[in-house]
């Protein structure tokens, strides 16, 4: 099989000749395995395989929308009564390269900065079986049928350090079929998990969690763009929320119905999980910019947590109307975080993720009382795979980006880089700082965490 994927390789690097300067700006294609045809096969390939695409939209200004965004939701004129914290992560995946064995370490430089948060959310993009054996991604050419393992899951949570709330709505909910994730469901229970985005029955789905924390109280909503050809029948449509998200024009009567469920309940800020986007590719396509901004305009979502472009993508502080209350508001739209466990295989770009810590505080705004996002953190990681041969990992660990470059830059590196290693890690900061330009040059929004003195060769 290793020989037929380099094969597919080669194909794929031929046509990205043939195609010259297109193939350099993503395309623009739904992302969905049931709706994929051969160019978009060809396509995905390319960027699995050959290149990922590291620029925006041709001719969209994407780059420069995103870089001019202020990421600062201070205000003076508002007072603070109380508040929450919520650290968010990206997808949690399985490969046979992650064990319990060489995970001990898994959170490594990270994991202060998200234990401290009250709320500590991520993507399980896996269902787990217990009693069934761990599935892997397979190849290029096949479907996944992923399945992580309860020995996993507990270096996951690291002993109520890791995530305490968990989306399992994405493109491999129904990787185990349905029995498969009902099993899912029972085990994040058996664990006291809380989780969204999946359910038993229509009625599980529309009683979605409320979240109370210090008081404040935060529906919790997940959604996915596909389900890799696993459509469940209509009337098992509550298996999981599957919303064509890549696509223009689509239906969201689901999420607005939602947050209306949510208001009714008493809901101060709705926060949903999206599984949408591009793979490997580290800016959003305008409908996918478009997409974020109905969802906040039509159906009144106030934060949205973005993943499954497996590298990190840009963050938005977008102001909108609320459809509910008629109330202007200032949300914030986390296009994608990246990988917190990546498949260690092709995308090179899945081993950099963030950390995304937000504040969202409860007070009054000349006498009125609100609820609003006051402040967001962010922690960029490099997931380093000591030893990774592709067929063994001697340890697995996230470690602090920003830290870690100053280190390589100074040579006073803690762990036993190979120069490909050191080249990854300075190619990978450069990413991060196209994407987030902002983490360059404002020290006190990131809680003093980035400095404005970054060396120049990161840049």
């Amino acid at each position: 099989m290793e020989f037929v994927v380099s094969l597919f390789k080669l194909f794929c690097r031929i046509v990205g000749f043939f195609k010259g300067r297109k193939y350099r700006y993503p395309q623009i294609f739904e992302d969905n395995f049931t709706y994929m045809n051969l160019e978009e096969k060809i396509w995905y390939g390319y960027k699995y395989l050959v290149r990922e695409i590291e620029v925006g939209e041709y001719g969209k200004h994407i780059e420069e929308y995103f870089a001019e965004q202020n990421l600062d939701f201070t205000d003076e004129g508002f007072m603070e009564t109380t508040a929450v914290t919520l650290c968010a992560a990206g997808d949690l995946l399985t490969t046979g390269l992650l064990t319990p064995e060489n995970t001990k370490h898994l959170w490594g430089d990270v994991e202060a900065f998200y234990a401290e948060a009250d709320l500590r959310f991520a993507n399980l993009e896996t269902p787990l079986v217990p009693g069934r054996p761990a599935g892997f991604l397979g190849n290029i050419f096949t479907t996944a049928n992923l399945n992580n393992t309860p020995e996993m899951f507990a270096h996951i949570v690291n002993g109520g350090k890791g995530p305490n709330f968990l989306s399992t709505g994405n493109n491999h909910a129904l990787d185990q079929g349905e029995d498969g994730l009902f099993a899912t469901i029972d085990f994040l229970n058996s664990q006291s998990c809380g989780h969204v985005g999946t359910a038993k029955s229509a009625q599980e789905r529309d009683d979605f969690p409320l979240v109370e924390i210090n008081g404040v109280k935060i529906a919790m909503l997940a959604y996915t763009y596909a389900v890799n050809g696993k459509e469940p029948p209509a009337e098992k449509s509550f298996l999981v929320n599957y919303i064509r998200l890549n696509r223009e024009g689509t239906d969201l009567s689901m999420v607005h119905e939602h947050v209306r469920l949510a208001r009714e309940r008493g809901a101060d800020i709705v926060v949903a999980s999206l599984h949408w986007g591009m793979e490997y590719e580290s800016f959003p396509l305008q409908i996918g910019i478009d997409m974020g901004h109905r969802i906040m305009e039509e159906c009144g979502v106030d934060f949205i947590l973005g993943n499954h472009a497996h590298t990190i993508q840009p963050a938005e502080r977008y102001r909108f109307t609320d459809p509910f209350s008629g109330e202007e508001k200032e949300g914030l739209i986390l296009y994608a975080l990246g990988d917190l466990m990546p498949c260690l295989s092709y995308d090179m770009n899945s081993l950099l993720g963030n950390l995304a810590k937000v504040r969202i505080s409860k007070g009054k705004v000349g006498g009125r009382e609100v609820t609003r996002i006051t402040s967001l953190q962010m922690m960029p990681y490099f997931a380093y795979a000591q030893n990774n041969t592709g067929k063994s990992v001697e340890d697995f660990r996230l470690l602090d980006l920003v830290k870690l470059n100053r280190e390589v830059l100074s040579g006073t590196y803690r762990y036993p880089f190979r120069k490909k290693d050191i080249k990854q890690i300075q190619r990978l900061a450069r990413l991060m700082y196209k994407v987030f330009p902002q983490l360059n040059t404002d020290a006190a929004l990131y809680g003093g965490h980035f400095e404005k003195d970054i060396p120049a060769e990161s840049r």
